[in-house]
């Protein structure tokens, strides 16, 4: 009888690991996994350039800035944190050559929504 129970008993242990979700990709958060920070500019037509922040607690546009949170993530850490990323109207330019008279690289500027200002503190989890 013991020998039974005892192979009832793993066979019940086997099959609750093994139903375990073992996807780590950041949606559940129950667990412990956190997402990623992730975001990409969109276009909004005439109101100009805004920020889609993927996975984010807040998102909070006002007067050109933008303000995305993540009360619980990974961003240049190996540690989940409070992230708070502003972005707003910046002057973003790309080099595009080398003048040949000078030798000094040449640029092309813009004005767009940039990342203009990152906070970090321990997470808040509610």
């Amino acid at each position: 009888m013991k020998t039974v129970l005892s192979i009832a008993l793993a066979i019940t242990l086997s099959v609750l690991l093994t139903s375990c979700d073992s996807d780590s990709d950041g949606s559940s958060g129950g667990r412990g996994d956190f997402p990623n920070v992730s975001y990409a500019k969109v276009s909004s037509g005439a109101e100009g350039f805004l920020v889609e922040c993927y996975n984010a607690n807040g998102n909070v546009y006002t007067g050109g800035k933008q303000v995305c949170t993540w009360n619980c993530a990974y961003h240049d850490s190996r540690t989940p944190r409070f992230v708070q990323l502003t972005f707003d109207e910046a002057l973003v330019c790309e080099q595009t050559g080398v003048d040949a008279t000078t030798g000094l690289a040449t640029e092309t500027c813009t004005r767009e929504m940039a990342l203009v200002d990152r906070k970090y503190s321990p997470c808040v989890l509610k």
